[in-house]
C-alpha cells in the first residue's frame, strides 16, 4: 500500500520514476527535453563509483549523476537534507 500511495503521489505532482532497464536513453531524453532529474544518492556505490572527499573522509559514490550532466549539457545541483534539524550539514 505504501509503494502504491507513493505512486500515485508522484503521479499528483508530476513526478515519474524511472527504472533502470534503459534508464540512460530514458535519462539523457528527460534532460534534453528540459525536465529535472533527480537522484537519491544515499547509497554506497562500493568498487563501482569513483572515491571523492566527503566531510574529511574518501566515500565511494555514483558517476551517473555527473556523467549525466556532462554528456547532456544540463546545470547540476547538490542537495541534502539532515534528519535532524540539530546535526550540522
Amino acid at each position: 500500500q505504501l509503494s502504491r500511495f507513493v505512486a500515485e503521489m508522484r503521479e499528483r505532482l508530476g513526478m515519474g520514476l524511472i527504472e533502470r532497464t534503459a534508464a540512460w536513453d530514458r535519462l539523457i531524453a528527460s534532460l534534453t527535453d528540459g525536465r529535472v532529474v533527480a537522484f537519491v544518492a544515499d547509497q554506497d556505490a562500493r568498487g563501482r563509483g569513483v572515491f571523492v572527499p566527503f566531510f574529511g573522509r574518501l566515500a565511494s559514490t555514483h558517476r551517473a549523476p555527473a556523467l549525466l550532466a556532462l554528456r547532456s549539457g544540463a546545470p547540476f545541483f547538490v542537495g541534502g537534507a539532515p534528519a535532524d534539524r540539530a546535526a550540522p550539514l
